[in-house]
Parts: C-alpha cells; structure tokens; sequence
C-alpha cells in the first residue's frame, strides 16, 4: 500500500452525483492513527459535509474518531472541481485535535477572519490541539 502524504497536494477523495469516495482510506487511516497516537476505528474516517457555523457556505471535513470515543480529529478540505484535497490554512495543512469529552468537544468548522477553519465544540473539559501537516 501507498504511504500517504498529508499536504495540500494530496488528493483525498473523489465526488460523483451525490457520493464521496476515497482514493486511499487504508492510506489516510494509517496516516491518523500515527498523527493522533492512538487507535482509529476504519469505519469511523468519514467525509463530514455541511454549512460553515453561521454562514451558508458549505465544508468538506475528515474527521476520524479513536476507538475509546475520546479524540476526534479533524482537516478541513478543499473543493476543486469534483475532487477533494486538504485545505491549507495559513500556508500549512492543520489537523485540529478535540480531547476530553465523549459527548461534544467535536470538531467543527467555524468562519474566522472572513476564512473557514476548524475549531472544537464546546465542552467542559475540551482541550484542543493543533497540528501542522504540510
């Protein structure tokens, strides 16, 4: 299997009609278990879709979730045409790292300085964590 990088160039996924599929979730899940430093259900790497907190604007997020519940990761990815990379912010890939609640403290994207990124979603104890990729 391909070593997968994690830099604005690399392609994550393809949309076609209304679906989206990865190029290599092997790749990203090998990839996410060693950035995040703990284990990563397969089946919990998904593609998040929606509209930016307070705008209609829609994102396109990875997030992965470790097996106790207890992390989320998440990257915000870019559009272009039907294919799907990792968006860079500030000259640099962020993964945003939500810690502490099994019950919020989730990833969310969240327009700031009149540009999309990802932050975490309240909760008591959330502790976030960034982490540059690119």
């Amino acid at each position: 299997m391909k070593v997968f990088d994690v830099t604005s160039d690399s392609l994550v996924a393809k949309i076609t009609g209304d679906s989206i599929e990865f190029v290599n979730k092997e790749g990203i899940h090998q990839k996410w278990e060693s950035i995040a430093g703990d284990k990563i259900n397969f089946d919990d790497i998904v593609i998040k879709t929606g509209k930016i907190t307070d705008t209609t604007e829609d994102y396109y997020m990875l997030l992965g979730t470790t097996t106790d519940g207890n992390t989320r990761i998440g990257v915000l990815l870019e559009k272009k045409g039907d294919d799907l990379y990792f968006a860079k912010q500030d000259n640099a890939v962020v993964m945003v790292s939500c810690q502490g609640c099994k019950v919020g403290c989730d990833p969310v994207v969240v327009m700031q300085y009149g540009k999309p990124l990802v932050n975490c979603s309240p909760c008591p104890e959330c502790l976030k964590q960034d982490k540059f990729l690119d």
